[in-house]
This record gives C-alpha cells, sequence and structure tokens, in this order.
C-alpha cells in the first residue's frame, strides 16, 4: 500500500467486548501516533515481500495501518489492521519464507 492511499479502517462492530476482562466500554478503530505528532503521523505495520525493489536495491514492503480498540474499563488494548491489509500481508509472508504458515 502506498502511504498516500486512503486509509481502510477495520469495520466498527456493535457490542464489541474486550478480550480481556468482558467490558463493553469500547473504543474503536483509535490511530496510532507519535504524542509530538511526528513523522510518521500513523503507526504502519511492514512485511518484506522477498521480491526485489526495481533497481534490486532492497525488497519490496507491503504496508498496512494499525488501530487499537481500546476498554475503557481495564485499560487494555487490541491492535489490529483492516481485513484486506492483513491478507494482502499474510500473502507477502508466505511469498517471502515459501510458504511458511
Amino acid at each position: 500500500m502506498s502511504r498516500s492511499k486512503k486509509k481502510l479502517q477495520p469495520p466498527l462492530v456493535t457490542n464489541l467486548t474486550c478480550s480481556k476482562c468482558g467490558g463493553n466500554r469500547i473504543i474503536q478503530n483509535a490511530e496510532i501516533k507519535p504524542r509530538d505528532g511526528g513523522i510518521p503521523p500513523s503507526l504502519s505495520l511492514e512485511v518484506l515481500t522477498g521480491e526485489k525493489t526495481m533497481f534490486g536495491l532492497g525488497e519490496k514492503i507491503e504496508y498496512a495501518w494499525v488501530y487499537a480498540n481500546l476498554c475503557v474499563d481495564c485499560r487494555h488494548i487490541d491492535l489490529l489492521v483492516p481485513e484486506d491489509d492483513a491478507e494482502k500481508l499474510w500473502k507477502a509472508y508466505q511469498d517471502k519464507n515459501n510458504g511458511l504458515k
């Protein structure tokens, strides 16, 4: 994903409960950014594809934006990426690692 591509967010889930305490006061899809507003402005997950770049100076990288769900009750955070990005990262991971699961 190019960094200029519109960010996809995971879908909002009704009646979402915390994976740790079971609470239901969840802030969904919070963006994770450096406190000082530095660069890059949002965090992303990167996976090397094993495929060479156009000029052979390294490997291509697949990106996915990272979001957080925060439980207000216990302060537990779950990190997630949009489903399409997760599938793209999984394919890059498998390609890089010869089908390793």
